[in-house]
């Protein structure tokens, strides 16, 4: 990660002319190629039944390797100078669009949905596509798609792209739910996992996996800010990101995928497949480097990927599970999306949890398909044992996993998925009892803010006033009454991951006319 900060801070405004001469690179050279690439795992997965789809699924990828730096480096050009990240005034009116339900839309976010489902379109027209990303809101920006068109056709990565063919290409991104019935094959995308880590210079993917029959059968995942590595190796690769892909019972891979870069490490327009693929094996470690702390412990920590700026509540769980399971100092590796599948298929932690709504809450039906299917097929075929915090398998019925609460990933050399879920039901227990705690602490609160209520009428000095007090008090009195009501309060408060009064509302230019920078 401190890698790719530098690399962002010395890129700076030098990134548009990089990416002027960027453009006598049009496209990456694949060497070897895709078919290649699948080809060299052996002769199984070329011959299985998937076969053409993972060659496409792993063309498709590394096509996405360009198109997401080249996408990338044009907002490098919009950015605040002074800003960490790819944040600014300039970049937010002409690159990020608000879609549906709050949703946040980069160019680089379309971009890749339209690279994507342009070939998807043409090599598997039957199959239809789900995305969760907000499909529509080309229709509802028209100024965006022709935007985004201009930087495919200037960029080379989609030549004589029209507004209507991103249209077009946007429509299918959502075919899978045009179907009056849920469909027995489709391919699962996600463009960028996750924005903000994207945008904040973290470590996200990209994603790409076909579900047939009721599970992922086919993935694909490219990460271009992790670094190459493996545990065959003796060092990381400093110049290269990793491609990872998966065939149900044919095992998951990785390969190196170098992505060339000035010396200043900003993006210079090419991007290739070097090498032969490796074998991942969850239960073979990436071991070299040290931690002065874990180093000198006595025992052999766990190390654990959890998802990023979690509630205290759900951090203390994730402590309490790893205490549980013998683990007294756990080492936390935190990012909140897909990658943490990753991390275990190659060895990097030994489990990754998706906890997200802590373990008091029994509820099922929050995760998504586009952001599991993918990362799971890779984690399951390297070797890793996969289940929800229940102990049951996970369902794929279609968008939405609403038989399944959270997730469970590990190596179960290290962390056994019977003692991991041993630990996650005696870890429940204390998480209900805490927050049973808090519902308490809030009744009182209740209590005291009703005789607050009750006596407001006695403070009252004008007819207005008493008038106004006891319509206060009425309301207060009915609602302070319904326990349900304040539970759902107290539940709501707890799961919230914005502030209680909302976002300011951000003025395009808070310094006025005169007064700007």
């Amino acid at each position: 990660a401190a890698l790719v900060h530098r690399r962002r801070r010395r890129g700076g405004r030098a990134a548009g002319a990089v990416a002027r001469r960027a453009l006598v690179n049009l496209s990456p050279k694949k060497i070897p190629t895709a078919t290649e690439t699948v080809e060299r795992t052996g002769d199984t997965m070329i011959k299985s039944k998937y076969a053409r789809e993972i060659q496409e699924a792993v063309g498709i990828m590394a096509d996405n390797f360009h198109i997401c730096c080249m996408s990338e480096l044009h907002m490098q050009e919009l950015k605040q100078k002074s800003s960490f990240g790819l944040y600014g005034m300039l970049l937010e009116k002409e690159c990020v669009r608000e879609g549906k339900d709050g949703q946040e839309m980069t160019i680089s976010h379309v971009m890749l949905m339209a690279a994507m489902c342009k070939r998807l379109m043409e090599e598997f027209p039957d199959d239809p596509v789900l995305c969760m990303e907000d499909y529509t809101i080309l229709d509802e920006d028209p100024e965006f798609a022709v935007y985004c068109a201009r930087l495919l056709n200037e960029y080379g990565l989609i030549k004589d792209c029209s507004p209507e063919d991103m249209y077009k290409w946007f429509r299918h991104a959502g075919s899978a739910y045009e179907l009056e019935e849920s469909p027995k094959r489709y391919w699962v995308l996600k463009p960028l996992d996750t924005s903000e880590d994207f945008r904040t210079s973290r470590q996200f993917c990209m994603q790409l996996s076909l579900i047939d029959d009721g599970r992922p059968v086919v993935s694909a995942v490219g990460a271009p800010f992790m670094e190459f590595d493996h545990a065959s190796r003796i060092r990381e690769s400093r110049n290269g990101s990793p491609l990872f892909f998966a065939v149900e019972g044919e095992g998951a891979w990785t390969q190196l995928m170098h992505i060339a870069r000035e010396d200043n490490g900003v993006y210079s327009g090419a991007c290739e497949l070097r090498g032969y693929p490796l074998k991942l094996n969850a239960t073979k470690k990436i071991k070299r480097g040290h931690d002065q702390f874990y180093d000198y412990l006595g025992t052999n920590q766990l190390h654990l990927g959890i998802g990023s700026r979690v509630r205290e509540d759900v951090f203390k769980d994730a402590t309490r599970i790893a205490n549980l399971l013998g683990s007294e100092y756990p080492k936390f590796e935190m990012n909140s999306g897909a990658i943490k599948y990753l991390w275990v298929a190659r060895g990097e932690v030994d489990s990754a949890w998706w906890l997200d709504k802590g373990l008091f809450d029994p509820d099922k039906g929050s995760d998504k398909t586009a952001d599991h299917s993918a990362g799971f097929l890779i984690a399951k075929e390297a070797g890793a044992a996969i289940t929800d915090l229940s102990g049951d398998d996970i369902v794929w019925p279609g968008p939405v996993l609403i038989e399944n609460r959270g997730m469970l990933v590990t190596d179960p050399e290290r962390a056994s998925i019977g003692a991991l879920l041993k630990a996650v039901g005696e870890s429940t227990i204390t998480s209900t009892e805490l927050y049973d705690k808090r519902c308490e602490k809030r009744q009182e609160v209740s209590l005291m803010l009703k005789r607050v209520f009750e006596n407001m009428y006695k403070f009252a000095e004008t007819d207005e006033e008493k008038r106004g007090a006891l319509k206060v008090m009425e309301a207060g009195k009915t609602m302070f009454e319904n326990t349900g009501e304040m539970d759902e309060i107290t539940l709501g408060v707890t799961r919230r991951e914005t502030p209680i009064l909302g976002h300011a509302v951000l003025e395009e230019n808070p310094f006025g006319n005169n007064g700007g920078m």
